[in-house]
């Protein structure tokens, strides 16, 4: 699919890797300052981004679509809900990062809109996704789509500091077709 603006959305491709992990820290250092340790922060190193994100790409379990311009600037990754108390056909947004200079334009609209759709149509009835707590933009982003905190909390480490992850729900509509969800190694 291609907008006006020579926006591509498209499935993420295996020598993706680089060019993921390198958007992956940058929306980190810029979404998560003054929410994560600005040392944890500005230690996050390319080398293992970019293998972690070599094996996200080879797995046929994550799903990975991207938005690009001249180079990828944002990215969504989704698939099965990987929370130990999900229901058959729960589905899960893994994660959306754009590049800081692309924040609200729509991209991020666009890219939760097309996994919304490879999930529905993959016969996932619901989703949820897990956002930190203090993550007041991503948490009115996601409730503007009908995403709702359905309660549960979850703790994580970072850079030696306890965060607070909340969880979102989200019912999907009924998948009147199946449609394959788009390999991530394609």
């Amino acid at each position: 699919m291609t907008s006006p603006s020579r926006l591509t959305i498209r499935c993420a491709r295996r020598g993706d890797s680089a060019a993921l992990a390198r958007l992956h820290i940058a929306s980190w250092r810029a979404a998560y300052r003054g929410l994560l340790p600005q040392r944890y922060l500005d230690e996050l190193s390319h080398t293992a981004w970019e293998r972690t994100w070599s094996n996200r790409l080879a797995s046929s379990e994550i799903h990975v679509i991207v938005a690009e311009e001249a180079d990828i600037i944002g990215f969504v990754s989704f698939g099965a809900s990987r929370d130990r108390d999900a229901a058959p056909r729960t589905g899960e947004i893994y994660s959306i990062y754009l590049q800081p200079g692309q924040w609200r334009k729509g991209i991020g609209t666009q890219l939760h809109a097309e996994a919304v759709e490879l999930l529905t149509g993959s016969e996932f009835v619901e989703a949820t996704l897990w956002v930190l707590s203090t993550n007041i933009s991503a948490r009115e982003f996601y409730h503007r789509r009908g995403w709702s905190h359905d309660g549960c909390t979850k703790t994580n480490s970072r850079g030696g500091t306890e965060i607070i992850q909340v969880r979102y729900r989200k019912r999907l509509a009924d998948a009147h077709e199946k449609k394959p969800l788009a390999s991530g190694s394609t």
